[in-house]
């Protein structure tokens, strides 16, 4: 029977192989860390040497998180197969050399505590049928040591990885239960730091009242806590490849609420058009949806956060870009990041009207010369200049420079961004740079200097 304070379960498939995938993805540091798994879990436990050899790489380790309450953090049961339980036991509390005694914590479950002038381990250790287990405490061990080794075990990953699964009752329950509450927690601390800052400073922050921002997170903490709790379960998969770390989330919605209304109102599509950006790009983001008429767009939410700072003139001018923008955009949006041979951040989107993008992108920079966008910026990273730069046929650039003083002449920022952007054949490119070699033309960088990569991708 699952304990009451579940929160998930957790599954580490084909123990051996995801450990030498892991140290070889962890570069020259990791490769100071004992190739073979049971000699590191052996060590870090403070077992005898001897024992490595009746821990069994070859079968899933498995384990839980529990939130007991009252507890601050929460707990941690792990679980990693045996040859014998009783076997190892008896290995490592019998003799006069033994560095542990056994007490029995339960039926069928045996903590082993540190012989009389030996060190005891951090957390509580145990054995549960053929299981090793580690907790985070003494508690925890006792109400979770059996459900792991009889029952998460049966159920868990083969492939190497790591798998969290939690399913309905949780996902009603504890997590979404803590979740709800640290956030309240945050959000009270961040409250009364905006009371301390106004009756500092004796006026309002220069840019977004916190009570605007805060309430905007409330709704969209809300938002997706009702996603969490309406689904029947959460999975997150983490799995170590040749050259890379996957990570995947699944939520499978419940029969009705808000997990199912996203599932029936969510854009799908491919994920091919990430394939399109540079090979050297080591972040992407896709984006896939249209613009909905009447709806309130980002533009209306940006205006929100300058409240009286902006000019009612200024704020439709905001507006109107943002929606402009939107508009000239169909289908699926791809946001990337290039580190090298220069930094450059490279968006590609299908778009509805060519004409449209490149004439939405010059409104969105010069909403930057607007005296409230221009203050806030030259507080936070200098006064921004928008130069118009030439550009080829068919391409629109710029440079945008920014003038500091004081304590952000120092700053380790770039002093000019080089930006440029163009619509073609469907396609609209943006390329920011602070190498203007590099932004210098959006179609070599997008396509030519940075060849495609052929890496797979795939949607589920």
């Amino acid at each position: 029977m699952a304990p009451a304070s579940l929160v998930a379960e957790l599954s580490l498939g084909n123990p051996k192989e995801t450990w030498l995938r892991a140290r070889a993805l962890g570069g020259d540091l990791a490769q100071v860390l004992p190739s073979s798994l049971p000699v590191l879990l052996a060590t870090s436990l403070s077992l005898p040497p001897s024992a490595a050899g009746s821990l069994d790489e070859t079968v899933p380790m498995v384990g839980v998180v529990l939130s007991r309450p009252g507890a601050s953090e929460p707990d941690v049961v792990l679980g990693m197969h045996v040859l014998s339980g009783a076997e190892l036991v008896a290995s490592l509390t019998l003799g006069d050399g033994a560095k542990f005694r056994k007490l029995e914590l339960g039926p069928r479950v045996v903590r082993l505590l540190a012989a009389p002038g030996s060190a005891e381990p951090n957390g509580a250790i145990g054995v549960s049928g053929n299981y090793l287990l580690l907790a985070s405490g003494v508690d925890a061990l006792r109400e979770g040591a059996r459900f792991v080794a009889e029952s998460v075990s049966k159920r868990a990953r083969k492939e190497p990885g790591l798998t969290l699964r939690a399913g309905e009752g949780v996902l009603k329950g504890s997590l979404t239960s803590r979740l709800r509450a640290a956030w309240q927690a945050r959000r009270a601390a961040l409250a009364a730091s905006d009371r301390a800052e106004r009756d500092a400073k004796g006026r309002a922050p220069d840019f977004a009242d916190p009570q605007v921002l805060l309430a905007g997170a409330d709704s969209t903490v809300e938002s997706w806590l009702a996603v969490l709790e309406s689904s029947k379960e959460l999975s997150l998969e983490l799995a170590p490849e040749g050259d890379r770390l996957r990570a995947e989330l699944q939520l499978a919605p419940g029969a009705e609420g808000a997990a199912a209304l996203l599932s029936r109102e969510l854009v799908v599509g491919s994920a091919a058009p990430l394939l399109d950006l540079p090979a050297g790009a080591r972040l992407g983001l896709l984006l896939r949806g249209e613009a909905q008429p009447g709806s309130t767009g980002v533009g209306a939410s940006v205006a929100k956060l300058f409240g009286e700072r902006l000019a009612e003139r200024d704020s439709a001018k905001l507006v109107q870009a943002f929606d402009d923008f939107a508009r000239s955009r169909h289908g699926a949006s791809v946001l990337g990041f290039v580190p090298g041979p220069a930094p450059a951040l490279v968006l590609r989107c299908e778009l509805s009207s060519g004409d449209g993008f490149s004439d939405s992108v010059a409104e969105l920079l010069a909403l930057l010369q607007l005296p409230a966008i221009r203050g806030w910026l030259g507080e936070l990273v200098g006064t921004p200049t928008l130069e118009p730069a030439k550009s080829p046929p068919g391409e629109r650039r710029a440079t945008l420079r920014f003038r500091r003083a004081g304590r952000l002449a120092q700053a380790p920022l770039p002093k000019a961004l080089s930006v440029s952007w163009r619509a073609r054949d469907g396609v609209g490119i943006l390329v920011v740079s602070p190498d203007e070699a590099l932004s210098r033309s959006t179609e070599a960088n997008a396509v030519n200097v940075f060849p495609v990569s052929n890496a797979s991708a795939s949607v589920s």
